[in-house]
């Protein structure tokens, strides 16, 4: 964890935010580092804009980052919260388990081939309108 995200874990504590859109989704079959340059695109963006861009990213992780934030729209709609004025606050991509295969090469040898996956965390925010 660096040490950006440290301040942001105790700024959360500090805050108790109670009212946001939570959604997670843990597994998901592609590299961390691939899901990042996505994340990263839609991070505090208003919640229509970053699924319209979703939509037009050609990148595989788009189209299951498009559904983790569907579903942080509904779970802050049944919150209580205005889906209008939702935005992406917060948006953690880490690592997760990895599987370890085999792959047979010439003269008796073997390589390894480790197929990575990724835990996608979103928190949404009602942004208020000055």
């Amino acid at each position: 964890m660096s040490k950006k995200e440290k301040t942001k874990a105790n700024e959360r504590k500090r805050i108790k935010i109670k009212n946001v859109g939570k959604a997670s989704l843990n597994g998901l079959k592609c590299s961390a580092g691939k899901v990042r340059i996505i994340a990263r695109s839609i991070k505090n963006k208003h919640v229509e804009k970053a699924l319209i861009s979703l939509k037009l990213e050609k990148k595989r992780a788009a189209k299951y980052l498009a559904r983790l934030l569907n579903s942080a729209i509904a779970n802050a709609s049944n919150n209580g919260l205005n889906i209008d004025n939702l935005f992406i606050h917060d948006i953690q991509v880490n690592k997760g388990a990895t599987q370890k295969r085999i792959m047979y090469r010439a003269q008796g040898r073997t390589s390894k081939i480790q197929k990575q996956s990724s835990n996608i965390k979103i928190n949404l925010l009602e942004k208020s309108k000055r």
